[in-house]
Order: C-alpha cells, then sequence, then structure tokens
C-alpha cells in the first residue's frame, strides 16, 4: 500500500502526462471483436458454437498503442500505413473515436491491412484468426516523409513493431536519424529486428522477446534484462507478466519492481502496448526507472483485468495503485 505521500506523487506524475506529445511509428491493424454465447458443441466436430450478438473493431499495434497515450491524457499522432478498402475505412473510424491523431494514417493501393478477429463468449477468448497484411515500399517512403513533418511536435517517440512490413531497416535508420536527441526513442519490437535498435533510449520486451534478443534461454530473467541493456546500450524494461517488470540501465544492477496489485486476469491482449505508453510518458514527465515501471504495472494490471485490448485512464491507474 502506498503511502500518502508516494500516492501523491504517482498522482502528479500522471498528470503530467498531459504535457508530452507522443509520436506513434509502426505497424497499424484492425482488431475486430466478435463476441456472442455458447450454447453447445457442434455436432460436426468437437468444437463450440459462438452465436455472434455483436461486433466491434478497435485500432490494433501502434495504434493501440497511440491509444493508450491519449486515454492516459497526452496527445499522439500516429505515423503508419495501411491497404485500402472497407478494413481500412473501419480502421479510419476506429481511430477518430479513439481520440489519437490519424492525419497522417494513409491508406496504399499496393499495400494489404492486417485484421486480427478476436471470437468472445461470456467474457473468454475462444479464438483468434489473423489475417496479415504487408506494406509496399513506396508507402515506407512516405511513412519517413509524414514522421519528419510530425517530428517538430514530438517530446517522444515510440516505435511499435508487430512485424507487418511498416519498419524495415532503412526506415529505423531514418527514424533514428531523424530524431534529436532531446527525444527519447522506445522501442516495442520483436526479435528479428532488434538489432536495427541499438542504441534508442529504452526498450520494453516481454521475456520471451528479451530471451530471444541475446538467444538465452538458460539465464535468469534479470540476467537477461541485464545482458539485453548492456548489449543494446539501452534502458531496458523487461515486461514478465505477474513477476512485475526487470529494469537494467545499460546493463547496469537489475531492479526487479514486482506487481503487487490485486486484480483478476480477464485478458492479457494489449497489456504490452500498455506497459510501454505508460513507460515513456513517465519517464518523460520526470519519474525515475523504478516509478516508471511502477506506473507500468498498475496500468497494464488495468488492461489485464479487462476484455480485450482496453487502454487504461488515469484514474483506474491511480485506483489500481492503492489496491
Amino acid at each position: 500500500m502506498l503511502t500518502k505521500k508516494d500516492h501523491k506523487r504517482y498522482a502528479d506524475l500522471l498528470h503530467g502526462f498531459a504535457e508530452q506529445s507522443i509520436v506513434v511509428v509502426g505497424d497499424i491493424m484492425l482488431d475486430r471483436y466478435k463476441e456472442g454465447t455458447v450454447y453447445r458443441i457442434s455436432p460436426e466436430a468437437p468444437v463450440a458454437v459462438l452465436d455472434v450478438e455483436k461486433e466491434r473493431y478497435a485500432t490494433g499495434g501502434a495504434g493501440n498503442v497511440a491509444k493508450n497515450v491519449v486515454a492516459l491524457g497526452a496527445y499522439a499522432v500516429l505515423i503508419s500505413a495501411m491497404g485500402v478498402g472497407t478494413k481500412s475505412q473501419q480502421i479510419y473510424d476506429a481511430a477518430t473515436k479513439e481520440g489519437y491523431d490519424c492525419s497522417y494514417l494513409f491508406e496504399d493501393p499496393q499495400s494489404k491491412t492486417t485484421v486480427k478477429t478476436r471470437h468472445i463468449a461470456q467474457g473468454q477468448q475462444l479464438l483468434r484468426v489473423d489475417d496479415n497484411g504487408y506494406i509496399s515500399d513506396s508507402a515506407r517512403e512516405k511513412l519517413l516523409q509524414n514522421f519528419e513533418s510530425v517530428l517538430r511536435v514530438a517530446t517522444g517517440v515510440i516505435v511499435s513493431d508487430y512485424d507487418k512490413g511498416v519498419l524495415s531497416m532503412e526506415v529505423v535508420r531514418k527514424i533514428k536519424a531523424l530524431t534529436t536527441p532531446n527525444i527519447p526513442i522506445l522501442g516495442d519490437i520483436k526479435p528479428n529486428h532488434a538489432r536495427w535498435f541499438e542504441g534508442v533510449d529504452m526498450l520494453s520486451p516481454n521475456e520471451k522477446e528479451a530471451r530471444a534478443y541475446i538467444n538465452d534461454l538458460e539465464v535468469s530473467v534479470e540476467e537477461v534484462a541485464r545482458m539485453v541493456a548492456e548489449q543494446y546500450n539501452s534502458t531496458v524494461f523487461l515486461t514478465a507478466g505477474s513477476r512485475g517488470i526487470f529494469v537494467s540501465h545499460c546493463g547496469d544492477a537489475v531492479e526487479h519492481i514486482p506487481q503487487l496489485h490485486r486484480f483478476e486476469v480477464r485478458d492479457v491482449t494489449g497489456c504490452g502496448d500498455t506497459a510501454a505508453a505508460v513507460t515513456m510518458l513517465a519517464k518523460l514527465s520526470g519519474a525515475t526507472l523504478n516509478e516508471a515501471a511502477t506506473l507500468a504495472n498498475a496500468a497494464a494490471a488495468v488492461t489485464a483485468s479487462k476484455i480485450g485490448a482496453v487502454a487504461p485512464t488515469l484514474a483506474e491507474v491511480l485506483d489500481m495503485l492503492s489496491s
């Protein structure tokens, strides 16, 4: 339980989020949710039959990061590309409702939109179906032009890599070159692209990704965090689910910030995006490494207590800190 003084400190940090302006660049996708009830097992095969009662849409991938930033009171602009057609229009519609700036999100006729469809019954996810897309070279060129245009408003940059084609080694190289030293970059990235991000300010892998970064499945999670931070010359916030977050700065001693909050885990979808957004906003607002990890733990707990990739609000994070 936090002391009154500590609670005020975290409240002040959270309210400082409103002063931040985050550029999110990465893979946008459409999250589709088909929700209903299962009453029976199919006579054709031993599988549940979902009677769909409603369908809803949200933006996923980098869109979910931007959605989290806005829900926490900051400004976010998303830089990404997608295909053309109905699915892309659904992304636009969802992004508009979610409240972040999508004026630099564009359609490209040579690209295909990624869609993730989750089937949910009685509050439990039954199945996820992925229809993976791709991004053209010409779309990446336009994306970089857009990135350079919006940097003037940025206090921080989050690169959200879902390996759907928006990022390439050249794109990442130019993002790093264009971003001035006073604007920190946080990379939330897939292992096969990790080396592109050496030297960025912060990395936020989960444990499985971090082990792949260093190709080591045997050492302790603390040692994994230290090795990633040292090898990638970065501050690492390694998220480890119910165990919390392990923090190391450029290979320094590892600090373990345990997940102490009491909550029912309903769906871990989007927890990594939430942790990345909060980590960046907290550091920009003056948090120490431990304070940033503590806030990220609380925010991820809020997200995990809900169905789907749901962004927490400042009030919900404050309530979780008190739990």
